[in-house]
């Protein structure tokens, strides 16, 4: 069975943006994506948002950058994230690039993959329920 995704990266009011989460639920697409600019409003609270406006619709990040937040900062947004919108969020981090990390955010983009490896290594093994506080990674 075909599976449609809906990318929507809150560019407009957050009012807009919240009613398009709604208007991908109601036709049926199985999820919704967003990701992080520093033109962009902050890809967690826009899912926060969504996940109070939907039900049924999984909520992502595709793709969050690694150099602007902390692995555990990552894990504690994602598990609250997940309990906020039921179980219905998934994370996506990646590197990013060149442009974006340098150019627009103004940090160096150094050794990504050893960069990636330490995100993932936090982010994997790192367990957090709710009340619970994330082991450092």
């Amino acid at each position: 069975m075909a599976r449609l995704a809906a990318f929507s990266p809150a560019v407009r009011t957050l009012e807009e943006s919240i009613e398009r989460a709604r208007i991908v639920e109601r036709y049926g697409y199985d999820s919704l994506w967003t990701t992080q600019l520093p033109t962009a409003r902050d890809a967690s609270l826009v899912l926060a948002a969504y996940a109070s406006a939907t039900q049924r619709v999984k909520l992502g990040t595709g793709v969050l950058p690694i150099y602007t937040r902390h692995p555990t900062a990552t894990v504690q947004m994602a598990a609250t994230l997940d309990e906020l919108s039921g179980g219905r969020f998934v994370l996506g981090v990646g590197v990013s690039h060149r442009v974006t990390v340098e150019g627009m955010w103004g940090l160096r983009l150094e050794s990504p993959v050893e960069a990636k490896a330490f995100s993932v290594d936090g982010i994997g093994p790192t367990p957090i329920t709710s009340g619970s506080t994330p082991a450092k990674p």
